[in-house]
């Protein structure tokens, strides 16, 4: 029987959840999707593509890619470029342990696909800028056999 998928997008967002290092620079989040109203800093999680491959009658992996961004108001990307590089940190899967436990899954790849960054003007102030930057993140992961 397949993992729940929800308990890989639980790990992303447990993750990036408490880092005071993230937190100083970008308080609130992470969100799912859409931020809540009257931030004008925050985390942002969305899934952007996946993929559930089997084998032999059954899950073999999942991949998911998830677009995980620090977004601030402000004419400065200085302060969007450090939290997206404390994104980088906290997800970049090169060696030693996993940094996500991810329940009912093993995770076999977490790595930095593609960097996200762009501005967007504020559309009730066009002097203020959006500023948006971090990566899509590829999440590869196997549910663990019974």
């Amino acid at each position: 029987m397949p993992g729940d998928s929800a308990a890989i997008d639980d790990a992303m967002v447990a993750r990036l959840t408490g880092d005071p290092q993230l937190q100083a620079l970008i308080p609130a989040g992470p969100f799912f999707d859409v931020a809540g109203k009257g931030y004008t800093g925050f985390t942002l999680l969305s899934v952007h593509e996946h993929a559930s491959i089997g084998q032999f009658g059954g899950q073999a992996f999942e991949r998911t890619v998830y677009q995980a961004k620090a977004v601030d108001l402000n004419t400065s990307s200085t302060n969007a470029r450090q939290a997206a590089a404390r994104i980088h940190a906290l997800l970049e899967w090169e060696d030693g342990p996993p940094p996500l436990t991810i329940a009912g899954f093993d995770l076999l790849a977490l790595r930095r696909v593609e960097r996200v960054r762009y501005t967007e003007p504020d559309a009730a102030n066009p002097d203020a800028r959006w500023q948006n930057q971090g990566g899509l993140y590829e999440v590869i992961t196997a549910p663990v056999a019974p």
